[in-house]
């Protein structure tokens, strides 16, 4: 779908801050949220889940494949990558304004 190569690359850079993005927030939110053994417990199930998307992606593209071609697969991230937009903006901030003071 890209016009050219610099349209291509533009596009494959905004997919990978898009992607980075998610690793970003549950870190954050996670330190914000929990603390010693809590926080170590959570960092733990995270770590699990970036672990299994490796193994299950390839899995759930193969079953997609079933229903489209590869550039349904595009589609599917493009709206997959929507949903998580409009996710994001829904989240509220969870560092309390007394704890924000101290880490500035």
């Amino acid at each position: 779908m890209a016009w050219d190569i610099y349209s291509f690359i533009f596009f494959h850079f905004i997919q990978g801050l898009a992607g980075a993005g998610g690793i970003v927030l549950s870190r954050s939110i996670s330190s914000d949220l929990f603390s010693g053994k809590d926080l170590v417990q959570f960092f733990t199930l995270i770590a699990a889940v970036q672990g299994l998307a490796p193994i299950g992606a390839p899995v759930l593209g193969g079953i997609l494949l079933n229903f489209t071609d590869w550039q349904g697969i595009f589609w599917a991230i493009l709206v997959i990558g929507i949903i998580l937009v409009c996710t994001s903006y829904q989240l509220k901030e969870t560092l309390s304004s007394d704890e924000a003071g101290k880490a500035c």
